[in-house]
């Protein structure tokens, strides 16, 4: 940042970091370094900790949100995500890590509701169970807590995985549904159904909690038959009226001025 404000541009390359040139020019890092061992990471300064909002929750309590990241990455290999480029997939620290750091803020902040901001807590449930019982042994009392998981992960780790974390905090779970169409989800990469997708909601609900849903209406590919679909998997999901705000982003004109001329070539 200092040496942007100095010299009206970056004059260095900054090694272990990739990034944009305000001019458009990619800097890319020849090194990448990976931590071994994400418990010896220090805690995040707690200084900063009162700028935190204070949110109004879907049983109509209000608490101090607390984002906690438990892992870093994914296995999966979803095309959209940007955790596919890195070199490892997925690394996590140890129950005793997250529920440590936890307990020195609920002991500072009292009652708060922690979001795991993890890219996708729930790769292994016996793990997330873990974290989950640490916590209650640390802090001796029930912390809220959300996370993020697949459709398909909480089809294949079932219903008592579910009633388990209700009953011990959980007050949503964010659920990277993305899309109704079966086009859709295989031009994303993302190895989930339509019918998974839908059970996993159902589920989510039958357990008493609070689904959040990720999912991507329109992008370039889209087909009106994709929103056909789209549209009848919104009705069956009970997902009318869910959203607020509605996120956006717009494309690259010249890049979909250029694909839309090579579909015209090929007709």
């Amino acid at each position: 940042y200092k040496n942007y404000i100095n010299k009206g541009y970056f004059s260095v390359a900054f090694p272990g970091i990739t990034y944009l040139k305000f001019q458009g020019e990619q800097k890319i890092s020849d090194i990448v370094r990976i931590e071994e061992n994400l418990d010896e990471l220090p805690f995040p300064s707690q200084e900063v900790q009162e700028r935190y909002l204070i949110e109004n929750l879907p049983d109509g309590s209000r608490k101090m949100i607390i984002p906690i990241m438990s892992s870093r990455g994914c296995p999966y290999n979803c095309k959209y995500c940007s955790s596919t480029i890195y070199k490892r997939k997925w690394s996590a620290r140890s129950p005793e890590s997250v529920a440590e750091e936890i307990y020195v803020i609920s002991q500072k902040y009292g009652d708060i509701l922690v979001r795991f901001v993890d890219d996708n807590f729930y790769v292994d449930p016996f793990r997330a169970k873990s974290i989950v019982n640490r916590i209650i042994e640390k802090c001796n009392r029930i912390i809220e807590f959300t996370f993020c998981a697949r459709a398909d992960q909480i089809v294949k780790h079932g219903m008592d995985n579910l009633l388990f974390f209700k009953k011990h905090g959980c007050n949503s779970i964010e659920i990277g549904i993305e899309n109704g169409s079966s086009n859709s989800l295989q031009n994303y990469g993302k190895g989930t159904t339509v019918d998974q997708n839908l059970l996993a909601l159902n589920m989510v609900r039958s357990a008493r909690i609070f689904p959040s849903v990720d999912y991507i209406m329109f992008e370039p590919e889209t087909s009106l038959d994709d929103l056909k679909e789209n549209l009848d998997f919104i009705k069956k999901s009970k997902l009318w009226g869910y959203y607020h705000p509605v996120l956006y982003s717009k494309g690259n004109t010249a890049q979909k001025k250029e694909r839309d001329s090579a579909k015209c070539d090929r007709m």
